[in-house]
């Protein structure tokens, strides 16, 4: 409760200040408000554009660094394949039960040619070592060949003796054997006689890990932390651009079951506490998952950069706009005041008033849009006046209409002749159709009635006229009992339908029909009205649409009927004609799909 009491407080005063601090107030807290929302939202753009901008480059690079190891896998396959034909050819003529130390001789000098020129057509590899079925070794890249004991221990150890010649790799490891001080990676191989399928020996070939991580892009002189390397199924990591964690597990457990998943991807991890953006890669044909790891907090800090800036910016911006307030508020409070008082005068009723305006800015648009406003206004009241004065005239028309005597003295004579003729049934039934048109037609007052009645009311009067003229008029009336239940107002039909017999079916001088149809279309409901009596043209049509107003005071016509739909439902509804002289008329009339509450 207290704390709704303070807020109701302040938004009293708030009310209570002067326009002048509302107007600071309100602009310097709209400022911040878009100064913090440019704050986040570049913050947001720039952290989602790095992202994404840094996953590109990053798969992009390990996509190359693939492309490149693959080749150098390729290279040690092509190698292998060269050696073994080598070999092949130099042990061809020699028979290899016979071979020992000393005709070993004869034939090294041979091999070490062949070694000497693959290692050099391929610059990655660092060494490469023969060994054949009789302990024989001949090397190149090293100072001496390695211990036969060892060689059989570690290196031939890992090579079948049966089935198909592989090239099977070796895990990257520290070899001192290869005279090297750092890991290798080491393929072997098994050499079989192309002509007798023995065993001629055995090769390996090795690359340093060093010739392996000079794939990875530099990172010296970046801004940003970054690292690649090689991780194996264990997650052991084999070549790196960090030394230090060269033959290493993972330690992380996230990043640990990250990369022992051999599959494209690029996610956001928290490694040490610190977020890294870590791309991985499987090489298959080497076994391991290539490792990118980024630095997000080095990678983002352009974005901070920027945001102070900004902060900066929108601190200064808010100064200038605050004096900048205080100068413009004195030109507009000015012109709002007289606004003011114009506009107390109009509650008032006085629509005459006018505020000078001599400037085109939003205060001079505001007083000018005001000033046409009171003329709109003062302009509607007083064609609602005359409307509601059009509208007792209708209203007056109609009920004059509705007594015509003529119509009602000449039904009264049909009767009686009826009578006298011997016919009471016939008369009858014109007596209950008249009682029946004058109850709908006059009903109380009642200005709106479903289509239903108002057409039982035309069937009424139709049955009436066809009494009377039975040589001229024969009618059929088509309605869709789904309209009938929609409203219309009163006697719309009517004068249609006697305009149809008294100008057309009458001046015709034969016998003609009257068809009057009810429909549905999706917002409105089409009535019409046709004959094929004389039919009118155009200049006719014209003369009919245009009878004024004293005319239609005496006689309720389609000009009445067309301005009296208009004036209930609107300009978009009302009477459309369709003539041609010497075939008849066409009305159509044009209402909307409303129930008689909805008027």
């Amino acid at each position: 409760m207290e704390k709704l009491h303070v807020v109701k407080m302040m938004k009293q005063q708030f009310k209570n200040m002067p326009i002048r601090n509302k107007f600071t107030a309100v602009c310097i807290s709209i400022m911040l408000a878009l100064v913090v929302l440019i704050l986040v939202i570049s913050n947001i753009i720039l952290y989602n554009s790095d992202i994404k901008k840094t996953k590109e480059i990053a798969q992009d690079e390990c996509e190359i660094i693939k492309v490149r190891l693959n080749s150098m896998r390729d290279n040690l396959v092509i190698c292998t394949n060269m050696l073994t034909q080598d070999i092949n050819r130099i042990y061809r003529d020699t028979n290899m039960r016979n071979i020992n130390d000393v005709s070993f001789v004869s034939i090294k000098k041979n091999i070490n040619a062949a070694l000497d020129y693959d290692k050099r057509s391929f610059a990655d590899i660092h060494s490469i070592l023969f060994v054949d079925a009789r302990r024989n070794m001949v090397s190149v890249g090293l100072t001496s060949n390695p211990d036969y004991k060892i060689v059989k221990e570690e290196l031939l150890s890992q090579i079948a003796d049966f089935g198909l010649a592989k090239n099977v790799q070796l895990p990257i490891k520290y070899r001192t054997y290869f005279n090297s001080d750092e890991p290798v990676l080491t393929f072997g191989k098994r050499i079989i006689s192309m002509d007798t399928g023995e065993i001629i020996g055995y090769i390996f070939i090795n690359i340093k890990e060093s010739t392996i991580s000079s794939i990875f892009p530099g990172t010296k002189g970046e801004v940003f932390k970054r690292s690649y390397y090689l991780a194996d199924e264990s997650g052991i990591i084999r070549s790196s651009s960090e030394k230090s964690a060269l033959l290493k597990g993972i330690q992380e457990k996230n990043l640990l079951e990250y990369v022992k998943e051999f599959k494209d991807d690029s996610k956001k991890l928290f490694i040490q506490r610190e977020a890294y953006l870590v791309t991985k890669k499987p090489v298959t044909v080497l076994s391991f998952n290539l490792v990118s790891q980024i630095s997000i907090r080095d990678l983002t800090q352009n974005i901070r950069t920027t945001s102070k800036i900004i902060i900066i910016l929108g601190i200064t911006g808010i100064i200038i706009a605050v004096i900048l307030i205080f100068i413009m508020s004195n030109f507009i409070t000015t012109p709002i005041h007289i606004l003011t008082d114009a506009a107390e005068k109009i509650q008032e009723g006085d629509f005459t008033v006018h505020c000078e305006s001599n400037t085109e800015d939003e205060v001079g648009i505001l007083s000018r849009a005001f000033n046409t406003m009171t003329v709109k206004i003062d302009r509607l009241l007083n064609q609602i006046k005359a409307e509601q004065k059009r509208k007792r005239e209708y209203e007056l028309a109609l009920i004059q209409s509705q007594v015509k005597p003529h119509f009602l003295y000449n039904t009264l004579d049909l009767i009686y002749v009826l009578c006298e003729s011997g016919m009471p049934k016939e008369g009858a039934k014109v007596t209950k159709s008249l009682a029946d048109y004058y109850r709908t037609s006059l009903s109380s007052g009642k200005e709106i009635i479903s289509i239903g009645e108002e057409i039982k009311n035309i069937e009424n009067y139709l049955y009436i006229q066809r009494e009377r003229y039975c040589d001229l008029i024969e009618f059929e009336i088509k309605s869709d009992k789904k309209a009938e239940n929609y409203s219309i107002l009163k006697m719309t039909l009517q004068p249609i339908v006697e305009n149809a017999i008294y100008h057309g079916l009458k001046e015709k001088g034969s016998k003609g029909k009257i068809l009057v149809t009810v429909n549905m279309e999706e917002s409105a409901i089409l009535l019409s009205v046709e004959d094929d009596g004389v039919g009118m043209s155009i200049e006719r049509m014209d003369e009919v649409l245009k009878e004024n107003k004293q005319e239609y005071k005496q006689h309720f016509g389609l000009r009445s009927v067309d301005e009296r739909i208009k004036l209930y439902y609107g300009e978009s509804f009302g009477i459309r004609t369709q003539s041609t002289s010497g075939k008849g008329t066409k009305v159509f009339i044009r209402i909307p799909k409303k129930m008689e509450d909805e008027l």
